[in-house]
């Protein structure tokens, strides 16, 4: 009863088994690596690869298969129309649990998924969407400090790797742009065609 998201395991084209679910990003996990999430000795943010065994909860679960429960999706308010792109399950999955509801993996079924389908391939555009969604995500559920304390972590990581390669310095400008997170997202051109939406 307290389910409020399920997912399969996810399978890449060639049946192999692939991450289905993670843990809830952390400013430590993000920046020194998902050693520091460990619970109880187990990675949360490494998924068994088996399709066979019995649900369990989890942090939350990938957005390419999401069964989500009616009224727990219209109790949170949906998908937060300020992230454009990437990190929206775990912007939902958070706000769930906040409510009292847990997410699941469910691997005894299975689905094929095609990464990248919809984007076409992780390019510079995408990279920074997922970084501007990340640092909104992050700032939204572990506070203002957190946020801005990411972002300047960002802007160093990438400081340090700009001499080495040319996409490294165009993503640590676009962060300096973005100094306001999602100040340069792609989601403030678009538009959206409601005659079209309301059919």
């Amino acid at each position: 009863p307290s389910a409020g998201a399920i997912t399969p395991q996810h399978m890449d084209g060639e049946g192999n088994a692939i991450r289905s679910y993670s843990h809830f990003d952390t400013l430590g996990s993000r920046i020194f690596g998902n050693w520091l999430s460990r619970s109880s000795g187990k990675e949360q943010g490494a998924p068994s690869p088996s399709i066979a065994g019995s649900a369990q909860s989890v942090d939350f679960i990938f957005g390419s298969f999401m069964l989500v429960r009616r009224d727990a999706f219209s109790q949170v308010g949906g998908f937060d129309p300020n992230i454009f792109l990437y990190y929206e399950e775990m912007d939902l999955c958070f706000r769930l649990k906040n409510a009292g509801y847990s997410s699941h993996f469910f691997p005894v079924v299975s689905f094929f998924h095609l990464g990248n389908g919809s984007s076409g391939g992780v390019t510079e555009v995408l990279r920074l969407e997922s970084l501007l969604s990340m640092i909104y995500v992050i700032r939204k559920h572990r506070g203002a400090l957190s946020g801005f304390a990411f972002f300047l972590a960002l802007l160093f990581q990438f400081a340090l790797k700009a001499p080495f390669k040319s996409r490294n310095r165009r993503l640590l400008i676009c962060l300096f742009k973005a100094a306001i997170p999602q100040a340069c997202s792609h989601r403030l051109s678009q538009s959206c065609n409601f005659d079209v939406v309301n059919r």
